[in-house]
């Protein structure tokens, strides 16, 4: 089954540019304008995402299928430098903010809660600078995480506490890191996008969801910004109502969806 991105409006990347850049436009998406190289007062990134002058016959498609390969990220990390922090779709020092606050997650603030392919944005350190202190974030990619635990170690220095935590894991086999049905909440913002991304996608997506309600409690919040379509997540939650509540989607700022569910009280 094809990409269910691959219908959206495309935008690509310069003829002969470095493969640091393809994730700069997020599945050659319009809203890969969002994108920030700015994490939380460092400063921004001096490359521009795709360059404004470049002509229609300079410019090839984004490689869709990348996003799904845990080779392609983690030879991305390992190689940025350190302050070049990317946050995704877009950054936590906006509407997102209000969003997260607005949201079911906010509920389960006290609670842990974990970020599902956290890349090396800054969203939890500005989540647990906002008083989430039991933000817990993962990704598949070492060089990511590694480079996080660094960022944290210094951030703790200059404001106390412990910070996030930090931990390797593949988002579609969270109970082979976590002990089962303990968090409060997840947060995915891109991270089910890229899933969304290789042949299998709707595979995939149900590893994903399957594997997000093994460690959420009964009654624990997803929340979710992306860029794919109800059209494509909602039935494959659907498919799983003995886990999960019916999902709740809505088109938010320009072609991003915010997705709420919870997984069933009764769950076991």
């Amino acid at each position: 089954m094809s990409c269910p991105l691959a219908e959206l409006p495309r935008r690509g990347v310069p003829m002969g540019a470095p493969s640091a850049w393809w994730p700069l436009v997020l599945l050659a998406h319009p809203t890969a304008a969002a994108l920030v190289g700015n994490g939380g007062g460092r400063r921004a990134s001096s490359r521009r995402l795709v360059p404004r002058a470049t002509p229609p016959s300079r410019v090839v498609p984004v490689p869709h299928a990348c996003y799904a390969s845990p080779t392609y990220w983690e030879d991305l990390y390992a190689n940025l430098p350190d302050e070049d922090l990317r946050d995704w779709l877009v950054p936590y020092d906006s509407a997102l903010q209000k969003l997260i606050a607005a949201s079911p997650l906010s509920a389960v603030r006290d609670e842990p809660v974990i970020e599902l392919g956290c890349g090396n944005s800054p969203l939890a350190e500005r989540l647990y600078l906002d008083g989430w202190l039991n933000i817990i974030a993962c990704d598949i990619s070492a060089a990511a995480v590694q480079a996080a635990k660094v960022r944290q170690e210094a951030t703790s220095a200059r404001v106390g506490g412990h910070g996030p935590q930090y931990f390797v894991a593949d988002v579609k086999k969270l109970s082979q890191t976590f002990e089962t049905h303990v968090f409060g909440g997840a947060l995915d913002k891109g991270t089910l996008d890229a899933l969304c991304c290789s042949e299998g996608w709707d595979y995939e997506a149900g590893q994903y969801f399957d594997s997000v309600a093994s460690v959420l409690r009964p009654g624990g919040v997803w929340l979710c910004i992306s860029l794919t379509p109800p059209s494509a997540i909602l039935p494959i939650l659907e498919r799983r109502l003995e886990e999960w509540e019916a999902a709740k989607a809505k088109p938010w700022g320009k072609g991003l969806y915010v997705y709420q569910a919870r997984r069933k009280a009764s769950a076991m």
